[in-house]
C-alpha cells in the first residue's frame, strides 16, 4: 500500500489500534484517496477503504409495511379457514417481502415452507414459481449447479402445465443463472455467454406470444445488461426500449433497475451527463414510488461510484463508497434481524393458533365424549361378530385342507401305481419278444414311462409341491437308465446347480433327457472300450443351458454342428429325434447337436437353451 500511496507509510495509522472518531479516519482517507497517482490503483484503494471504515454504523433495511401487512392478512385468513393453499401462499409473500429487504436466508425457509406444501399436489404454476424463487436464492449464492438444477425443474413443471408465464419466468431465471456464471469465469465462455443469450430470446419470444408487454421489458432489460457486460453496442438500445415498455405505475422497481443499467451503458460509452441525468431520474422515480430496496440501493451506489470515478470528483465518489459499504454491511447482519423478525411473526402467529385450536377443541371434545361410547360399542358388536365368521371359515378351511390333502395323496399313489404297472406290462412284453427291433422299441418305451414316474415322484414327494430338483433328479434318471442297459464301467459326470423346475417344464425337460441317455447307450457306448458320459445343467438369470455329451463316433462326420431340422432328413431321424423336437417345441427351447471332434468324427454333444 506504500507503493499506492505515493510512499507515504500513513496507512498504517488505521489498524486495530487506531483510537481515532469517524470524522478524523474519514478525512484522512479522502486526503489518501488524493495522493493515488494511477487510476489503475483505485480498485486497490477501495479494499483498503473498505477495510478502513469497518466501524461505521450500517444502514438498516426494514421490511417493506404494506407488503408485511398483506402477508400477515393472507395468513389469517389460511389458518382461520384451514386452508393449507393460502397458507402456502401467504408464505410466498413473506419471502419476496425478505427478498426485497436483502434478507435473503429468511426469504429462503418462507419459501421452502410454501415448497413443502405446494409440492405433494402435484404440478402447478405455483411450484414452478416456488422452483424459479429458490433458483435465484442458490444463484444469489453463488451455488450454481444447484441453481440450474432448480432452474430446469421449473422449466419442466411449466412444460407439463403448460403456463407460458411459467415458461417466459423459468427461462429468465436460466437466463440469469448463465451470464452470472459467465461474468464468474472472468467472460471467456462463449458457450455459457449464448446460452444466457438463447434464454433470454425464449424469453421475449413467449412474452410476444401472449402480448406481455411488461414480459417483453424485463427481458429487454437482461438483454440489455449481458450485453452491456460483454461491450457490446446493443446494449443502450434494449435498455431504451425496455423503459418505453413498462408501464409508469407498474414494475417501478424494474423501470429503475433498467434506467440504472442503461445509466452504465452511457457511463461505459463515455457519455456522462447522460449517465448522471439517468440516474437522477432514477432516484427520483424510487423516492417518490417505490419503497426500500436492497438491490437498487446497492445498484444506485455502484452507478453513482463509476460515473464520479470516472469523472475524478473523488469527495463525491467516497461518500457513495461509504453508503455501498454500509449497505453490503447490512447484509451481513440481515441473518439476526431476520431472526429476530421471524421470531415475532412466528409469536403472533402461534398465538392466533392457539387461540383457534382452543376453540375448536372446546366445540369437537363435546361431539368426541358423545360418539365415543356409540363408535365403541359398535366396534366391539362387530369384532365379536367378525371373531365368530372367522373361526368358521378358519375350521371349514381346515376341513377343506384335510381333504384336499387326502385326495391329492390318494391321487398320486394311483398315478404311481398305473405308471409302475404300464412299466412292468412293457418289462414282461420286452421279455418275451424274440424280434430284436420290436423289443427294442418296447425298452424305450419302458425308459420314457419309467422316466415320468421318476419325474411324478419328484415333483409331488419333494418339499416343494409340483416342483422338481433337477439336483436329484437329473441322476437319479441317467443312472436308472444306464442300469436298464446294463452299463455299469461307466461314471457320469455331472454339473448341475440348485435348480427348481415346475412341472409344466419339467415333463418335456425329462422326455428329452431320457431319449438323450438313451440314444448315448445304444449307439455312443456299443462297442467303446471307455466311455464317457458328461451332463451339465447351468442356470444364468431365467436361462437354463443343458449340455449333454459323450464320446461315441458321432452322428454325421465332418459338420461341427447339426441342426435337429438336419437329421430329421436323415437316417438318423428316428422317432426320438423327433420326440426331442416336438418336447423341444412345448418348451419353446433351442437345442442341436455338434461333433466333438469333427476332424476324426468322433463324439456327439447336445445343446439345449431355455427359460425357467
Amino acid at each position: 500500500m506504500q507503493l499506492l500511496l505515493h510512499n507515504i507509510p500513513l496507512y498504517c495509522l488505521l489498524d486495530d489500534g487506531c483510537r481515532c472518531k469517524f470524522a478524523e479516519r474519514r478525512h484522512f482517507v479522502l486526503n489518501c484517496y488524493r495522493g493515488i497517482r494511477h487510476l489503475s490503483h483505485i480498485g486497490a484503494f477501495y479494499v483498503w477503504a473498505m477495510t478502513a471504515c469497518m466501524s461505521q454504523e450500517t444502514i438498516k433495511l426494514q421490511v417493506q409495511p404494506k407488503r408485511l401487512k398483506n402477508a400477515q392478512e393472507i395468513e389469517q385468513k389460511a389458518i382461520a379457514a384451514r386452508d393449507s393453499i393460502l397458507l402456502a401462499e401467504a408464505w410466498y409473500l413473506y419471502g419476496k417481502m425478505y427478498v426485497l429487504a436483502g434478507d435473503y436466508r429468511s426469504a429462503h425457509a418462507y419459501f421452502m415452507k410454501a415448497f413443502r406444501v405446494i409440492e405433494p399436489k402435484g404440478d402447478s404454476f405455483e411450484l414452478n414459481r416456488l422452483y424459479r424463487r429458490l433458483a435465484e436464492n442458490e444463484e444469489r449464492l453463488g451455488h450454481f449447479q444447484e441453481a440450474l438444477r432448480l432452474g430446469n425443474q421449473s422449466l419442466a413443471i411449466a412444460q407439463r402445465v403448460r403456463s407460458n408465464p411459467g415458461l417466459a419466468g423459468s427461462y429468465m431465471v436460466l437466463g440469469d443463472i448463465y451470464k452470472r456464471i459467465w461474468e464468474t469465469q472472468g467472460s471467456q465462455n462463449q458457450k455459457i455467454y449464448l446460452l444466457a443469450v438463447i434464454n433470454y430470446r425464449q424469453t421475449e419470444s413467449l412474452c410476444h406470444q401472449v402480448k406481455d408487454s411488461m414480459g417483453i421489458a424485463d427481458a429487454c432489460v437482461r438483454l440489455g445488461m449481458l450485453y452491456l457486460r460483454a461491450n457490446d453496442r446493443q446494449a443502450i438500445s434494449y435498455l431504451q426500449r425496455a423503459i418505453k415498455l413498462y408501464h409508469p405505475d407498474e414494475k417501478i422497481g424494474n423501470r429503475i433497475q433498467a434506467m440504472l443499467n442503461l445509466a452504465s451503458a452511457f457511463a461505459s460509452a463515455g457519455n456522462y451527463q447522460l449517465a448522471f441525468r439517468t440516474i437522477r431520474e432514477a432516484e427520483k422515480l424510487y423516492q417518490t414510488k417505490w419503497t426500500a430496496d436492497y438491490s437498487l440501493l446497492l445498484e444506485f451506489e455502484k452507478q453513482y461510484i463509476q460515473c464520479y470515478q470516472a469523472v475524478h470528483q473523488w469527495q463525491a465518489a467516497f461518500d457513495h463508497l461509504e453508503k455501498l459499504h454500509k449497505l453490503e454491511k447490512s447484509q451481513l447482519m440481515a441473518d439476526n434481524q431476520g431472526a429476530i423478525s421471524r421470531l415475532n411473526i412466528a409469536y403472533q402467529t402461534s398465538k392466533k393458533e392457539s387461540l383457534l385450536h382452543a376453540q375448536a377443541n372446546e366445540l369437537s371434545t363435546l361431539h368426541l365424549q358423545q360418539r365415543f361410547f356409540l363408535v365403541t360399542s359398535m366396534l366391539l358388536i362387530l369384532t365379536i361378530g367378525l371373531s365368530i365368521t372367522f373361526f368358521r371359515l378358519y375350521r371349514k378351511n381346515q376341513r377343506t385342507s384335510r381333504q384336499n390333502q387326502e385326495l391329492v395323496k390318494e391321487q398320486n399313489h394311483r398315478v404311481k401305481n398305473n405308471l409302475q404297472v404300464i412299466s412292468s406290462l412293457l418289462s414282461l412284453q420286452a421279455d418275451q419278444l424274440t424280434d430284436e427291433k420290436a423289443r427294442q422299441a418296447i425298452e424305450e418305451s419302458y425308459l420314457r414311462v419309467k422316466s415320468m414316474a421318476i419325474l411324478h415322484r419328484k415333483l409331488y414327494d419333494g418339499d416343494q409341491l409340483a416342483k422338481v430338483d433337477l439336483e436329484e433328479f437329473i441322476p437319479e434318471l441317467v443312472i436308472g437308465i444306464l442300469q436298464t442297459f446294463g452299463i455299469s464301467k461307466i461314471e457320469p459326470a455331472f454339473f448341475i446347480d440348485p435348480i427348481h423346475l415346475s412341472a409344466d417344464k419339467a415333463t418335456p425337460f425329462g422326455l428329452i433327457l431320457t431319449e438323450l441317455i438313451t440314444n448315448a447307450c445304444k449307439h455312443a457306448f456299443a462297442d467303446n472300450p471307455s466311455p464317457k458320459l458328461q451332463i451339465s445343467c447351468r442356470q444364468k438369470g431365467r436361462n437354463i443351458h443343458l449340455e449333454v455329451a459323450d464320446n461315441g463316433r458321432g452322428l454325421v462326420p465332418q459338420m461341427p454342428m447339426i441342426p435337429l431340422h438336419a437329421l430329421l432328413r436323415t437316417q438318423s431321424g428316428t422317432f426320438g429325434i423327433q420326440l426331442i423336437q416336438s418336447q423341444l417345441a412345448q418348451l419353446k427351447a433351442d437345442g442341436h447337436f455338434e461333433t466333438v471332434r469333427p476332424e476324426a468324427g468322433q463324439g456327439t454333444k447336445f445343446h439345449m437353451d431355455f427359460n425357467a
